[in-house]
């Protein structure tokens, strides 16, 4: 694309900005004299002016379970496929047991052949008493089996059962937090049209200003109200949340403990077992005896292991929501992911599948790639970066705007969390940043890309001019104010900075016009003369704007200055 035809651009989207400005100082613009009828003009006036952020995103789900197996083997089936919706405790895959089955028959015959050996080598004074004490031992250590078996089993199925529950309590606080939010912006918009209210009814109680003003009132009352009201219900379906989930960790941990115990009692009946076997002990020395039981107790280890990896042989979803990849096939060899347990992106819980973990592809310490990802619907967030020079303007609950790659229609959220360790890329240091997508919107694909734009400040009723009307030297900065005719060049104070406003803290007066553009300008040529003087876009020797941008980098906008 050539220069010329870049700036020509360049004065068509500023003959279109003109225009919307034209739009509010018509008046201004009318009364002024045939010398300066060819600037457009703007009031400063009050207003808000709010000050964004504005970065690329990636959308991502809030609740996503990154499923594998934790023990090796081969896939027997594949029972989901992407796109199909589950439910929390849904049997996703399993491995063949055949030749876990095997093992768990060898560390079973291994245990027995110990047992044998002990009975054997601890022959008392008669084959009856002997025969009744190994099979004493042999009992309880079965028993103890079992018991352990049933522990493990019930913790699994407390966690599958707290999984949805847990998610449901976070979801209810995510709610209730936006509507806090909500509550107190609103709250802080009906003291701020209060105080318009006053003042303009004070001046002139029977005004049209005062008029608008208080219908203004009335219509944020209104609005708070209804933000009251969100909060009310958001907190009531907390508190049934968080009742719900203590009511079923209360049963889980009754549970639990009841498996406990058994496992406790069963492994005091096995070393009262052991006890009276030893009393019959009379001719193998003792070292032989306690060789046996280091037999015993290593075939037990076994077998409790081989137990183990055929209760891990189904993959479980500890979440409801949809199947988002499905990367194994019956018939492929999976390595068993020796991790601690399972955990999702949400915090969930795992099943008696083996373990999910946050992530697409592989963990931290290089665990495989998820075998099946599920991801809960509804819930997104934005996942964004900031640069080291703005990211102590983002705090936490700060409002922003999202738009999806491809969609006109904004969905709104707030931020949620703010990463303490920077990124590196070419030497520029970016923190990652986290903002939460208020509600269930449609249209929402995890990956997809999104413009987000955060409100870092937002200040309401102060005086306000467009923020192309405003230029900056240095540290200093200026607009022009038509006066008598004439423009003048009035240094002023500048607060927030938004896209549309800017904050006037000092220098200017309300009603004062200042000056946008001039329209007698001719639109820039690659060549260089358009305005006078040969200067490109308006004289004076300086580019439009500052930068080629419009309004600002302290550059003169209009001709003549």
């Amino acid at each position: 694309m050539s220069l010329e035809h870049t700036l020509r651009k360049r004065w068509k989207l500023v003959a279109a900005l003109v225009a919307v400005a034209v739009i509010g100082v018509a008046s201004a613009w009318a009364a002024t004299g045939s010398k300066a009828s060819h600037y457009v003009l703007a009031f400063a006036r009050t207003g808000t002016v709010r000050q964004t952020i504005s970065a690329t995103a990636t959308l991502q789900p809030v609740n996503e379970a990154d499923l594998r197996f934790s023990v090796s083997g081969t896939v027997a089936s594949v029972a989901v496929k992407v796109g199909q919706n589950v439910t929390a405790g849904t049997v996703l895959a399993t491995l063949d047991t055949a030749s876990l089955s095997a093992q768990l028959a060898q560390a079973q015959a291994s245990l027995d052949a110990a047992n044998e050996k002990l009975a054997a080598d601890t022959a008392g004074p008669t084959p009856q008493e002997l025969a009744t004490a190994s099979g004493a031992v042999t009992s309880a250590q079965n028993a103890l089996n079992s018991a352990q078996r049933n522990l493990n089993d019930t913790e699994v199925v407390n966690q599958a059962t707290l999984a949805p529950l847990e998610a449901g309590v976070r979801s209810a606080q995510s709610t209730l937090s936006s509507d806090e939010a909500s509550q107190s912006a609103d709250k802080a918009a009906l003291a701020t049209d209060q105080q318009e209210a006053s003042r303009d009814c004070a001046a002139s109680p029977s005004s049209s200003a005062c008029a608008s003003d208080q219908a203004t009132v009335k219509q944020a009352e209104n609005t708070l109200a209804t933000a009251s009201q969100s909060t009310s219900s958001a907190q009531s379906a907390l508190q049934s949340a968080q009742s719900s989930l203590a009511v079923a960790q209360a049963r889980a941990q009754q549970a639990d403990d009841q498996a406990q115990a058994q496992v406790n009692a069963a492994t005091s009946q096995l070393a009262n077992a052991q006890a009276s076997l030893q009393a019959l002990r009379t001719s193998v020395p003792q070292a032989q005896l306690t060789a046996d039981e280091a037999s015993v107790a290593a075939a037990t280890s076994q077998l409790a292991v081989a137990q183990h990896a055929i209760n891990q042989a189904s993959l479980i979803s500890p979440i409801s929501g949809a199947v988002a990849a499905v990367n194994i096939s019956a018939g492929d060899t999976v390595s068993g992911n020796a991790g601690t347990g399972g955990s999702s992106s949400s915090g969930g819980s795992t099943g008696t599948s083996g373990s999910s973990s946050s992530g697409s592809s592989s963990s931290a310490g290089g665990s495989p790639a998820a075998s099946i990802v599920v991801v809960s619907p509804g819930a997104f967030e934005a996942d964004t970066s900031v640069s080291d020079t703005q990211i102590a303007q983002v705090k936490l609950g700060d409002l922003a705007t999202i738009t999806p790659d491809g969609s006109s229609r904004p969905d709104y959220g707030t931020v949620t969390q703010i990463g303490l360790l920077a990124d590196q890329t070419s030497g520029v240091a970016t923190y990652p940043v986290t903002i939460g997508i208020t509600g269930t919107p449609t249209g929402l694909f995890a990956g997809a890309g999104a413009e987000v734009s955060i409100v870092v400040a937002q200040h309401a009723g102060v005086l306000t001019v467009p923020t192309g009307a405003v230029h900056t030297v240095g540290s200093r900065s200026f607009v022009f104010v038509l006066r008598s005719g004439k423009k003048t060049r009035v240094h002023v104070t500048v607060g927030a900075t938004g896209s549309l406003l800017t904050e006037i803290t000092s220098g200017l007066s309300p009603g004062d016009q200042v000056v946008l553009a001039n329209l007698a300008a001719s639109p820039p040529s690659a060549s260089g003369p358009a305005g006078p003087g040969g200067k490109r876009f308006g004289g004076g020797g300086k580019r439009f704007g500052g930068g080629g941008a419009f309004g600002g980098g302290g550059k003169r906008f209009v001709g003549g200055g």
